[in-house]
């Protein structure tokens, strides 16, 4: 199967979306995982053992001039990549407009992204089909799983259909979710 992870900038919230490549990875390894980011970021997830490919955009560059032959020469050259990987399934981490565009742009079958109150703009769920509710805890409800265990217990289940098997939801708090600290769970 064939993923592509959409996290285009931000230094922090590149590093902090490196746990869900990783857990992409284990759930299974045959997977090939792409990544969508910013050229200025491109060596932090080029180099990443999980990632396979890294395809670079240029948005900033490209809403200053949209309609620019540049633009519309680089566009058409990402999505025609994106139509030679034909992904199966794109997971957009970042939750704004500009990424929701690139989702869009990967035409896979499955775009997923976070659940409407924790996207950063609301916009951004026109191009998701899947929504990963990363927070379901509340306080009057202990019964209910902790967020990160919520988060990848929610992530399981749309790999369990699609790779048919689960194995990124822990009992334990993975080992990653500890050095990072375990609300970086939920930057994805």
């Amino acid at each position: 199967m064939r993923v592509v992870l959409v996290r285009l900038s931000a230094l922090g919230d590149i590093v902090h979306t490196w746990p869900l490549a990783v857990a992409l990875r284990e759930a299974d390894p045959r997977l090939h995982i792409s990544w969508v980011v910013e050229e200025p970021f491109q060596p932090l997830v080029e180099g990443h053992p999980a990632v396979d490919a890294v395809f670079v955009t240029r948005t900033r560059a490209w809403r200053r001039r949209p309609l620019s032959a540049s633009t519309r020469a680089e566009t058409e050259i990402l999505k025609t990549q994106f139509h030679e990987l034909q992904p199966e399934l794109t997971i957009d981490a970042q939750g704004l407009l500009k990424s929701a565009v690139v989702t869009r742009w990967t035409g896979a079958r499955r775009r997923v992204g976070l659940a409407r109150p924790w996207r950063r703009e609301r916009l951004a769920g026109f191009s998701f089909m899947q929504y990963v509710d990363a927070i379901i805890h509340r306080k009057d409800s202990p019964d209910l799983p902790s967020p990160e265990k919520a988060f990848f217990a929610e992530l399981d289940h749309l790999l369990q259909g699609m790779v048919g098997k689960a194995s990124v939801y822990q009992e334990e708090t993975p080992a990653f979710a500890k050095y990072h600290g375990p609300m970086s769970l939920l930057y994805f």
